[in-house]
């Protein structure tokens, strides 16, 4: 029997943090099943975009939550961020819910940027209400790396003559306000195809206009963030002991 996809609703839920345990597992099974980039990002992560690629990649995987998010990490979240809490009392306005089908099942493509796709690409990767919140191109360098370093037979790949590489299409777009806490934030849905593997990608980049709060629940989101890390990793230097 296979998996039942995660619905637009059930994406809603979970990216409002109001969802159920099961659904929630769910929507996370659909990025990390098949080894999908999962980013959470503030604005500030745009300094990358006059920085060389190995700069830009640096800063962007100090934001990279593909081996953090499960169940613990979501609702770790939930709780810490009040997000949950904001939808609850209803202070939670949603921006943007929207599935987009541009080329089949796989969505309008937004990398890499076409003369035909360019204005709509740019605007389907921002922001409608927050100018500072946008994905720039430094994002989707990063995303191509994971999608080689997860393909199966990566150096055959990258030296075929006739690869033009990954491309990311739109799938999904939620936008929200948080208004309890001042909290502005995106969450994209990226599907990618690429020698005959087949994922989906994340990335979130959040803005909080209130200095104090801005500071307070980064550094929350920074703590949580290298806690799970150091416990994630540890986890999987066990089981890798373990399997020995």
């Amino acid at each position: 029997m296979s998996k039942m996809s995660s619905s637009l609703k059930e994406f809603d839920n979970f990216h409002s943090m109001v969802c159920q345990p099961k659904a929630a597992q769910r929507c996370v099974d659909e990025f990390k099943s098949k080894n999908g980039c999962i980013l959470f990002m503030p604005t500030s992560y745009c300094s990358t975009r006059n920085r060389d690629d190995k700069k830009s990649r640096d800063i962007i995987a100090n934001y990279d939550g593909s081996i953090l998010l499960n169940l613990l990490s979501y609702y770790a979240l939930v709780v810490a961020s009040f997000t949950g809490l904001c939808t609850l009392l209803g202070m939670t306005d949603t921006v943007e819910m929207e599935e987009y089908s541009g080329q089949g099942d796989r969505g309008v493509q937004v990398w890499p940027l076409e003369k035909s796709n360019h204005d709509i690409s740019l605007l389907a990767r921002s922001s409608k209400k927050e100018p500072l919140i946008r994905i720039e191109d430094s994002v989707f360098k990063y995303m191509e790396d994971h999608v080689y370093r997860y393909t199966t037979d990566q150096k055959v790949a990258k030296m075929s003559l006739d690869d033009s590489g990954p491309k990311f299409y739109l799938k999904r777009k939620f936008e929200y306000h948080f208004r309890l806490v001042s909290l502005h934030v995106i969450m994209v849905h990226f599907s990618c195809t690429y020698k005959g593997h087949t994922n989906l990608h994340l990335v979130e980049v959040y803005h909080i206009k209130n200095p104090f709060l801005r500071f307070t629940l980064g550094t929350v989101f920074d703590t949580m963030a290298k806690l799970l890390r150091h416990i994630t990793c540890g986890s999987l230097k066990n089981t890798k002991a373990k399997n020995k």
